[in-house]
This record gives structure tokens, C-alpha cells and sequence, in this order.
């Protein structure tokens, strides 16, 4: 099992993930920064229409992202 599928698998089980831990899984699902201002604690993570950002002064994301990936990641298996 990779480091990705074993992110992922923490991820579909609920538990929590550090930000750049988000960061590595959105990138490899295709996802790209979008440009902030400067001075922002927050990056936008753009992919067609799906959209997640996340908080970079945080050690660990919050629920509703867990929540989010997980939507995201149950549309690619479908």
C-alpha cells in the first residue's frame, strides 16, 4: 500500500489529517492552488467546478473537510 492510498484510507475512516497531508492528496487528484492575496492564511484548491480551501496555520484540517474530501474522493470511485 502507498503513502497515497494510506492517506486515502484515513481519510474514507474519518480521522484526521494534517494540512499537508490535504495538500499531497488534492494535488494528486488533479487540483491546483488558486492565487490568494497576499498575506492570506487561506488557499483555494480548484478543480472544474469543485472547489476546497483550506486554513495553512492549522496542524490539522477541520471536520467539515474530512467531510468534503471524502465527497470528493466517493466521486471518483463512482
Amino acid at each position: 500500500m502507498t503513502q497515497f492510498d494510506k492517506l486515502i484510507s484515513k481519510i474514507l475512516e474519518g480521522k484526521t489529517i494534517s494540512t499537508d497531508e490535504a495538500i499531497k492528496i488534492l494535488t494528486n487528484l488533479g487540483y491546483t492552488p488558486q492565487k490568494q492575496n497576499s498575506g492570506t492564511s487561506h488557499i483555494t484548491y480548484k478543480k472544474g467546478q469543485s472547489r476546497i480551501t483550506l486554513v495553512l496555520n492549522q496542524k490539522e484540517i477541520q471536520k467539515y473537510l474530512i467531510r468534503q474530501l471524502q465527497a470528493i474522493i466517493d466521486d471518483l470511485d463512482a
